[in-house]
């Protein structure tokens, strides 16, 4: 049994109105007003580091004040984001989840072409070409081990540091199910009732669609759209 490795991007997209106002050259300007910049984002483990950015940069620079919420942890993002809309509270700057939440939000997306961070990052979300997202987090996933069971099988996890070393654990493991009392050498903790089916829709199964590819192939994506499966990649996931 292989393990394909897996990195989840989640992107946040930034939408951005800018009101000018005209002045007469008799008149003078109008003082500049305080401004707002509301933040939506759906990942919980990174909202006290926002929450310090933004109350940082809101500290260096005066006149503007960015507040992030952040609703994760199983929470219906999209549903929250489709009812600020329908309240007329869109926010300034909000996360999608790759090209599915881009086709749902497209209209209130900037384009970002030629923003200097660009450069810096491999992975800008970009739809035709053009930069329409900013690469907030990367996620890597890890793997819990039963000791008892480990124990039993004569498998000492200390050696678990390669990939090869993992697959002798799970081939073994596999070997002696029977007298370890085990279904699988390998469980997801994912409880449908427990409002968790996204665990295995989103993350597990991206192991299928991307594991190992990069970033940018898409093809296995592009061919289930088609109705045709890898066979072997299945198997191997």
């Amino acid at each position: 049994m292989k393990k394909l490795a897996l990195r989840i991007v989640t992107i946040a997209a930034l939408a951005v109105v800018l009101a000018v106002g005209a002045s007469c050259a008799k008149k003078e300007a109008d003082k500049p007003k305080d401004i707002t910049i509301n933040m939506f984002q759906l990942k919980v483990e990174i909202k006290d580091a926002l929450d310090a950015y933004a109350a940082k940069y809101s500290a260096a620079s005066p006149g503007t004040t960015v507040k992030v919420e952040t609703l994760g942890g199983g929470g219906d993002y999209g549903g929250a984001l489709k009812a600020k809309v329908q309240a007329g509270q869109m926010p300034d700057i909000f996360m999608i989840e790759g090209r599915g939440g881009y086709d749902i939000w497209k209209d209130y997306i900037a384009t970002l072409d030629g923003e200097p961070w660009i450069k810096d990052t491999d992975l800008a979300f970009k739809v035709d070409g053009k930069v329409v997202g900013f690469p907030v987090a990367i996620e890597g996933y890890g793997l819990a081990y039963n000791a008892d069971i480990l124990a039993k099988a004569g498998i000492d996890p200390n050696t678990l540091t390669t990939r090869a070393a993992y697959e002798q654990a799970f081939k073994t493991l596999e070997a002696k199910k029977r007298e370890l009392g085990i279904d699988a050498p390998v469980a997801m903790a994912a409880s449908v009732a427990g409002g968790m089916w996204w665990v295995a829709g989103q993350h597990n199964l991206a192991c299928y669609w991307g594991g190992g590819l990069a970033f940018d192939d898409t093809s296995v994506i592009q061919n289930a759209l088609k109705g045709q499966l890898d066979e072997a990649r299945f198997a191997q996931y």
